[in-house]
C-alpha cells in the first residue's frame, strides 16, 4: 500500500501496475466481480506522512506519531507522521507540549470527551432518519450527521433544491474555499462517476446566485476544478484494449 515518493504530492497519480495490482487483489477475493482495466471509472492516489527513513522497506515505517523539539529554536515543536484515526490523541499531545512550554498552567485535555460537531444526538437521529421516507435525508445523515437538519433547513429555503443546500453549508458552515473543496472534500458529489462534471456549472450558478460570486470567479472556480480532477480521470492505459489481468 505504500510506495516511496520524492518531489511534489500534488503531482502523484496512480500508475498502471497499481491499478492492475489492485484488480487482480479485488478479483482474488471477489471471483464474481470479473472485474477489468474497463470498469474503472477514475483513479485517484495520496501521499502519507511518514517518518523519514532512507532505506528500507515502506511497509516497516513506523505509522506513529512524534513530537519533535528543536534542538535550537526553543519555541518550533515539528509533528512526525500520524494519521486521521489518531489525530485527537496527537493534538492533544501537541497542545499540552506547547502549554508546557510557554509555563502555562491548564487543566486535563477533554478533547477525549468532546463531541464531534455532527455528533450531538447522532444514535437518536440515526433511527429517525432511517424511518424518514424521502431518502436524501438518510444520506445526508451518513455525510452530516445531527447537523442534517441545517442542511435540510437550507433546501427549504432554496426550495428544495438540495444542490444548493450543500455548496452553501460547505462554503458558511464548513470552510469551504473553492469547488473542488466543496466537491472531492466536503460533499464527496465529486466522487460520482463522472466526478462531478455533471453538477459542476450548476454549483457554480449557485455560488454566482447565492455566494455573491461575480461571473468571472464562477469562470474560474469550473476551470480550476477540471484542472484539479485531470490526474484523477481515466488514464490512458485503462481502455477496453488493455487486458494486463488475466
Amino acid at each position: 500500500t505504500d510506495v516511496r515518493v520524492e518531489g511534489d504530492p500534488g503531482d502523484v497519480r496512480a500508475e498502471s501496475w497499481e491499478v492492475d495490482y489492485l484488480l487482480a487483489e479485488t478479483n482474488r477475493a471477489f471471483p464474481k466481480a470479473g472485474l477489468m482495466p474497463e470498469s474503472v471509472l477514475y483513479t485517484y492516489s495520496g501521499v502519507r506522512p511518514l517518518p523519514f527513513t532512507k532505506n528500507g522497506d515502506e511497509q516497516n515505517i513506523t505509522r506513529r506519531h512524534f513530537l519533535r523539539e528543536h534542538p535550537r529554536f526553543a519555541n518550533l515543536v515539528s509533528v512526525v507522521g500520524g494519521k486521521l484515526t489518531t489525530y485527537r490523541s496527537l493534538a492533544e499531545e501537541c497542545v499540552d507540549l506547547v502549554l508546557r512550554k510557554l509555563g502555562r498552567e491548564f487543566s486535563p485535555s477533554e478533547t477525549a470527551r468532546t463531541l464531534l460537531p455532527c455528533a450531538k444526538d447522532y444514535s437518536v437521529l440515526a433511527r429517525v432518519y432511517r424511518q424518514v421516507p424521502d431518502k436524501k435525508y438518510y444520506n445526508w445523515f451518513r455525510i452530516y450527521g445531527s447537523r442534517t437538519k441545517d442542511v435540510a433547513t437550507l433546501a427549504n429555503r432554496f426550495n428544495g433544491d438540495v444542490l444548493a443546500a450543500e455548496v452553501v453549508f460547505a462554503f458558511e458552515q464548513e470552510f469551504a474555499e473553492t469547488l473542488a473543496d466543496c466537491f472531492l472534500r466536503r460533499t464527496m458529489i465529486g466522487l460520482n462517476g463522472d466526478l462531478g462534471l455533471s453538477e459542476i456549472g450548476v454549483a457554480a450558478e449557485v455560488g454566482r446566485r447565492l455566494l455573491g460570486w461575480s461571473e468571472e470567479r464562477a469562470r474560474r472556480e469550473v476551470e480550476a476544478y477540471g484542472e484539479e480532477i485531470l490526474k484523477m480521470k481515466k488514464p490512458k492505459f485503462l481502455t477496453p484494449d488493455a487486458r494486463s489481468i488475466s
